[in-house]
């Protein structure tokens, strides 16, 4: 059994098996099954339980990201910004794919290409 330390807003600190000592900044612990994937949950503290992460639920569009989880950070570039009206939008000078990267902790992170460019008429 391997123990698995987690921050306020319920993302994965460590995952350790054996004893020590929990880190400063760990909000909950739990008791995990040996060889789960780090990557794969979440705390909830209003359930008190260990969850699998879903699938992130993005659509993407000309200029336009959609359906992204309240609280999401995307990167892109030297950018990042967190949502929370669940939509982010780009407005380009030039045709391009800008590679985003959401990450949300209830959510399995995951990039995503996203096309871009001027809207007809400009």
């Amino acid at each position: 059994m391997a123990t698995a330390y987690f921050n306020e807003a319920g993302s994965l600190i460590c995952l350790i098996d054996g004893e020590c000592q929990a880190p400063e900044n760990a909000a909950h612990s739990a008791n995990v099954a040996d060889g789960t994937n780090p990557n794969d949950i979440y705390f909830d503290a209003a359930e008190m339980t260990v969850n699998l992460k879903a699938e992130l639920p993005i659509s993407v569009a000309f200029n336009h990201v959609g359906n992204i989880p309240s609280g999401a950070t995307i990167m892109f570039g030297d950018d990042h910004v967190t949502v929370d009206d669940g939509t982010l939008e780009f407005d380009a000078d030039v045709f391009e794919t800008v590679l985003i990267y959401v990450d949300h902790p209830r959510h399995k992170a995951a990039y995503f290409e996203v096309p871009t460019g001027p809207l007809e008429g400009e």
